[in-house]
């Protein structure tokens, strides 16, 4: 095996995955587009997370980019594969899946979407979000993971699993005498996530591991062999002086929350976007008025950088803990706003919420990859990014939902400590 492969449909999930296998003391790269992984010689890493920034794509467009990927990626040895899907289930997966299938030539695919730590799980083929004793929405896993598609779906109950890897394995292999490819399996804590591993481990290239991060945990501890070369983190002292900068472009109730404690406990330059009315044509322009409008605290220790509506906590929108909306002139305002401001002040570092606006972030600094260092909290992940000119600068990246009411504030405190 030449290396381990995680396909995610966006940047954040590309590093929350990857970073499972750096705690397991592997040198993990990630890769922020697609294309640079066409050349697998060009990734030391043993371990590499590619963006393919598929989530919002037209299904047609995300078949075809992770199929030219995967292709792509087959000429240079065999890997191992993970295919990272959101765990609340949005973005393209069956026709990610099928993509995969019909390159990887497996016989199916073991989905296990749960990610018991950010309070996702998954019961009788249904997701749950929210807190263990009181779950905030449910998904139809089994409608999501076959929507457009003509394969068999079927669920690995909680019972089974609960009945260790074999019982699992079992029925995984009734389930195909049945027809199934797509193998929805319950999980509920992490100790169902790691009987799942185990199972998927036994059937090798005949099965696709598709899960969150959740799953990825437990299968970076399976495939840690002792074979795999080890290497240690960027250093932290290796990190340029200047500012820190929190970009946050996501409404998810969660980080706009996140964001109320943030400028209550840490005063920070403000720049914020008014996105009421904004259109690609007159970007240029709000941008302008961000950048000349921004309010400089008494005390300056960073800059935040986010919209009206998130700052004044005046759009709460519950319907994004699954949605996958975004508005790309607010994406490329942000973008084009985080690379005019980093001309005027020099950053040391970047914390950026929600996939979308971490890809537009990185593509408007030139940044292609990421060396993970670490995760100083479930889902939230610290690296050292790369790019032209040998550019470097720390990131941290957060999924809109994840992290309690004060995961931005601890986060933007533990990288001013680095």
């Amino acid at each position: 095996m030449e290396k381990i492969v995680i396909i995610a449909d966006d940047l954040t999930g590309a590093c929350d995955t990857g970073i499972k296998f750096r705690n397991c003391d592997w040198e993990t790269t990630v890769c922020v587009r697609a294309q640079i992984c066409h050349n697998l010689d060009t990734v030391g890493s043993p371990v590499v997370s590619i963006n393919t920034d598929t989530r919002s794509v037209t299904p047609e467009e995300a078949y075809e980019t992770v199929s030219s990927t995967l292709k792509a990626i087959k000429g240079f040895g065999d890997c191992f594969y993970y295919k990272k899907v959101d765990s609340v289930l949005r973005g393209n997966i069956a026709s990610e899946l099928e993509a995969c299938f019909h390159v990887l030539n497996a016989e199916f695919a073991l989905i296990a979407p749960a990610f018991p730590t950010t309070n996702r799980r998954v019961l009788d083929g249904r997701l749950y979000i929210g807190a263990e004793d009181a779950p905030e929405a449910v998904v139809d896993a089994q409608a999501v993971v076959t929507a457009g598609s003509r394969r068999i779906c079927r669920s690995v109950s909680l019972e089974t699993i609960r009945s260790g890897p074999e019982a699992v394995i079992d029925r995984i292999r009734q389930l195909q005498e049945e027809g199934a490819t797509l193998i929805l399996a319950d999980s509920w804590c992490n100790g169902d996530l790691r009987i799942v591993a185990q199972a998927a481990m036994h059937f090798g290239s005949r099965c696709i591991p598709v899960g969150s991060a959740g799953l990825a945990r437990h299968l970076a501890v399976l495939l840690d062999d002792g074979s795999k070369p080890k290497s240690s983190a960027p250093k932290e002292h290796d990190f340029p002086k200047g500012a820190l900068m929190v970009v946050v472009g996501t409404q998810h109730p969660a980080t706009v929350e996140q964001v109320q404690r943030l400028k209550a406990e840490e005063p920070m330059d403000t720049y914020l976007l008014e996105v009421e009315g904004i259109t690609p044509e007159n970007v240029s322009q709000r941008v302008k008025d961000l950048l000349d409008t921004g309010r400089t605290a008494a005390e300056n220790k960073g800059i935040l950088l986010t919209t009206d509506r998130i700052y004044n906590d005046t759009d709460r929108c519950r319907h994004l803990l699954q949605a996958n909306a975004h508005n790309c002139s607010i994406l490329t305002a942000i973008g084009l706003a985080v690379k005019e401001l980093s001309r005027r002040t020099p950053v040391r570092g970047i914390i950026a919420t929600g996939g979308d606006v971490a890809s537009r972030i990185f593509g408007q600094l030139h940044l292609d990859r990421i060396a993970l260092m670490k995760e100083p909290s479930p889902g939230i992940v610290i690296g050292q990014a790369e790019g032209e000119d040998n550019m470097k600068v720390l990131i941290a990246t957060k999924s809109g939902g994840f992290g309690d009411r004060d995961a931005l504030l601890n986060l933007y405190r533990n990288m001013n400590a680095m």
